[in-house]
């Protein structure tokens, strides 16, 4: 009988410290999302100080700087927006960018054109580890651009 007694408190006691586990998890994970956007924040206005205030009109959209893009075809606009974020051009980023400056319609599809734009443009290539992400490539020299 004592055996089983202890055997509850152990299993109460493996229950509780479970439990708190997952509540630091979820705090740590809820700081993390929070530095992140803090870092993005920061990145944004170091690339902005780099490369100074543009005459040309600029469009914003989630931290992702561009120039005006008005003219210019999908593939064309992703290769100014990545050159204005060092090389990395995220799709779900890109697309937003796109449908802010007028070059893509909000669609279902809008993000599958944009990745199938980029799948098939010879100036970029996918990063190998980070999901939905190109990096520019120098087509001169068929290496990556260092921007």
């Amino acid at each position: 009988m004592d055996n089983s007694k202890f055997e509850t408190e152990v299993l109460s006691l493996l229950a509780a410290l479970k439990i708190r586990k997952q509540k630091i998890q979820e705090q740590f994970e809820v700081e993390m999302k929070a530095v992140d956007s803090q870092i993005e924040a920061v990145s944004t206005t170091a690339r902005l100080l780099r490369h100074g205030a543009s005459s040309t009109p600029t469009i914003v959209a989630r931290g992702l700087v561009i120039p005006d893009l008005t003219g210019k075809n999908i593939r064309q606009a992703c290769i100014e927006i990545a050159k204005r974020n060092d090389g990395i051009v995220r799709v779900k980023e890109t697309k937003n960018a796109l449908v802010a400056a007028g070059v893509v319609r909000r669609t279902k599809n809008s993000w599958g054109i944009v990745n199938t734009t980029l799948l098939r443009s010879k100036e970029f290539q996918k990063h190998p580890t980070e999901l939905g992400t190109f990096k520019l490539v120098d087509t001169e020299q068929g290496q990556l651009s260092v921007a």
